[in-house]
């Protein structure tokens, strides 16, 4: 897996999470690799819709082995 793919993973979970297109124009703000863990760290951004012009964040976790998303906070 690549950083497109983790993205495209993490990017999915939180869009089942929050359906209805609360969280509009995700972006890629950070990413890590764990080569022990073998988990991509994702900070992904999102326009806030109760702020105008303001961005919140989310850091997903996806395991490299299968594409699931791990955690969210």
């Amino acid at each position: 897996m690549n950083v497109k793919a983790a993205f495209s993973h993490a990017r999915a979970h939180l869009e089942q999470l929050h359906p209805g297109g609360a969280r509009q124009k995700p972006r890629l703000e950070a990413f890590v690799f764990d080569d022990h863990l073998q988990i991509w760290s994702l900070t992904l951004s999102f326009d806030n819709p109760s702020a105008e012009g303001e961005r919140e964040q989310r850091l997903v976790r996806v395991s490299e082995a299968d594409g699931s998303v791990v955690s969210v906070t």
